[in-house]
């Protein structure tokens, strides 16, 4: 499979718009296993998303938490995207809720 160093199933707008809602969770975040209604909102937003749309946020989340300094595997957006690969479908949205995503997410789109 080939891939790219760009979004191409995301728009930059549904990125910012799971960043605003990772933000809200982070600020309401008093209890971990609360499930508040921005969690609820966050958890809605990932699983309304398609499996090509959660991996490739999942891959720019992972772009996002790595430095410069970091393996030059982890700076490689296309590579990331393949690596995705290995979650399965019905446990991807989970994994993503689980995950600081405000902070990487806005890191990963700088990357790019």
């Amino acid at each position: 499979m080939t891939t790219t160093n760009r979004l191409s199933h995301l728009s930059k707008s549904k990125v910012n718009e799971i960043i605003d809602l990772a933000a809200k969770v982070d600020q309401s975040a008093q209890d971990y296993k609360e499930l508040s209604p921005e969690r609820r909102a966050l958890i809605e937003a990932l699983e309304s998303l398609t499996y090509a749309q959660q991996k490739e946020l999942c891959a720019l989340m992972w772009l996002g938490r790595y430095d410069k300094d970091e393996d030059n595997e982890f700076r490689n957006f296309a590579k990331l995207k393949d690596e995705t690969e290995s979650i399965p479908k019905e446990a991807i949205a989970g994994y993503l809720f689980e995950k600081p995503l405000k902070d990487a997410l806005l890191n990963g789109l700088k990357k790019l």
